[in-house]
């Protein structure tokens, strides 16, 4: 298969046990790689353009996204004539959508309307991925290898190592010193990766002392991640605290962020984020200051996310494997870099970047659409980590606990930051969240005993007047704020902060009224809606079977 398909596109994703990856996640990071491959599409345009058919819940089956999100694009994707997805850990995925996930895989992969697509898939094989596997229309199609006790592991091992080392023909190791690196990554490929890229980035006199050490401490994976982000800085080093606050960041982000934005939503100088990040060069991926930074493999996340190593020494005389148990210096605290985030996002990002009429409109008589520069003027005035921001505070805000500053930052927001919120969201289409994201705020201030009253409001005025904001920015002030009721507390903050808006003589709301909402997902008639008795969920039936 590598030999057959080595001049075709891969797109890959990797599940983790310890990372919140899951099916959805699986669908956005495919979509992303295959439509950063196709010639004249661009990833944000393409998300703005389903984001608020997808944000419904309704929306959200599996199926739907695969269909939007990795089907459609692949179909788009010329520039390569083959195409190879490899999933890797699948067992490690949600395990109530992982069988539905395997399928709509193997259906893309076995469909004559993709006849250049293969998958490559590692997984143990459970009770219902067996399942999915061994169906009538699947199980013919697919060549099964198993990779435990494989006597070829070594092998294939050693080939790669050789291959690594020999792909720029700049490393410095003799035969010898090869076969003992071989040997210490005991068939494992993952070890044989990160092992090549810690030989790599030294000079090449260098290389020999680096596997010296790596041979003497690195007696498994974790032990070669301590050895990496040692090296990059001491624990006395000012930059090993922006080091972890770095990998924090990556490690809980929602999307991939790119070194600008990490400065940013830190609120630390880019070069010194961009140096630490090209020395961690070994375990993350970045081509520029405005690209994405990747972590290279699931195992850093369990590895960043382990409070304590094994150490395992072998007696060289009796050959008694002694274990020992050793404090995780790099670990993680996931909570941390939540709190961490949503300080950025609210404090260093949005309370310096949001500002009334932000796209610097000079009239309010065009809807967004009409507006012929429109995407010059985003890419200018919304940079990537405010829109990172906008979109994604409320969910970093719900895996926090209460915090004094969190706290000031939120009513900073709520009280003085609403409105140019809701113009990122108009401008960028995703003007569909704001409902979730507010409810996200309303349970975290109601699980801590706080006063909900202007968090409500808000979310009332979100899906009162989403139409009106989803079409025009400006009338954010010019139609919603004005009608608006007048005795709501919302309506009387900003009121006097923009007291030139319009106002309502006679009429008008007095108080807010039903909810309206248009939910999207069904392909076919819908035959039957129920609502749950606390009002807070509809299930729906439709003729396409969902």
């Amino acid at each position: 298969m590598a030999i057959e398909w080595s001049s075709g596109q891969c797109f890959n994703f990797f599940f983790s046990n310890s990372s919140s990856h899951d099916a959805s996640t699986l669908c956005i990071s495919l979509a992303k790689q295959i439509i950063g491959c196709c010639d004249g599409l661009d990833w944000d345009e393409y998300w703005a353009s389903l984001s608020s058919e997808l944000a419904s819940p309704a929306s959200q089956n599996l199926e739907n996204l695969w269909e939007k999100l990795v089907s459609q694009p692949l179909g788009k994707c010329t520039t390569h004539r083959r195409h190879v997805l490899v999933v890797d850990a699948l067992d490690e995925c949600d395990k109530e959508k992982r069988a539905r996930l395997l399928e709509c895989l193997l259906k893309s992969c076995t469909s004559k309307t993709q006849p250049q697509l293969r998958l490559l898939l590692t997984t143990r094989k459970e009770n219902d991925i067996r399942d999915v596997l061994e169906l009538e229309d699947f199980r013919h199609k697919i060549l099964f290898r198993s990779l435990q006790n494989s006597e070829t592991s070594r092998e294939d091992v050693a080939r790669y190592v050789e291959y690594r080392l020999n792909e720029d023909k700049s490393t410095g190791l003799t035969a010898e010193q090869r076969t003992q690196l071989v040997d210490r990554c005991n068939g494992l490929f993952i070890f044989a990766f990160h092992a090549c890229n810690l030989v790599k980035t030294g000079r090449r006199k260098h290389q020999p002392h680096v596997l010296e050490a790596i041979l003497a401490e690195c007696t498994s994976l974790d032990l070669l991640y301590h050895r990496t982000l040692s090296q990059v800085a001491s624990s006395s080093d000012p930059m090993d605290t922006l080091m972890m606050d770095i990998l924090g960041v990556i490690l809980v982000a929602r999307e991939p962020l790119s070194t600008k934005t990490i400065a940013a939503l830190l609120s630390e100088d880019v070069d010194d984020v961009g140096e630490i990040i090209k020395k961690l060069g070994s375990i993350l991926r970045s081509n520029a200051i405005d690209d994405p930074v990747y972590i290279l493999h699931a195992t850093l996340n369990e590895f960043l996310l382990r409070e304590t190593l094994i150490d395992r020494k072998m007696n060289p005389e009796t050959g008694a494997v002694k274990e020992k148990k050793i404090q995780n210096q790099y670990y993680v605290n996931k909570v941390n870099s939540e709190r961490a985030l949503v300080k950025g996002c609210l404090s260093n990002i949005m309370a310096k970047e949001l500002k009334f009429n932000i796209c610097r409109l000079e009239t309010s008589c065009l809807l967004n659409e009409e507006v012929t520069d429109m995407d010059d003027r985003i890419s200018e005035y919304i940079s990537k980590s405010l829109r990172y921001s906008c979109l994604h505070w409320a969910s970093h805000l719900g895996s926090t606990t209460l915090d004094a500053d969190i706290l000031y930052h939120l009513e900073h927001f709520t009280n003085n930051l609403f409105l140019a919120w809701l113009e990122v969201l108009s401008f960028t289409k995703h003007v569909g969240l704001a409902p979730k994201m507010l409810s996200i705020l309303i349970e975290w201030i109601q699980k801590n005993k706080l006063g909900d009253e202007m968090a409500r409001e808000m979310w009332r005025f979100v899906t009162t007047f989403a139409s009106v904001i989803a079409q025009s920015a400006p009338h954010i002030y010019l139609s919603a704020l004005p009608f608006a009721p007048q005795r709501s507390a919302l309506s009387g903050r900003y009121v006097t902060l923009f007291p030139k808006s319009l106002s309502v003589k006679l009429g008008g709301f007095e108080n807010w009224p039903p909810a309206q909402n248009i939910l999207f997902g069904h392909l076919h008639i819908v035959s039957s809606v129920a609502f749950s008795p606390d009002g807070k969920r509809i299930v729906s039936s439709s003729f396409d079977k969902t």
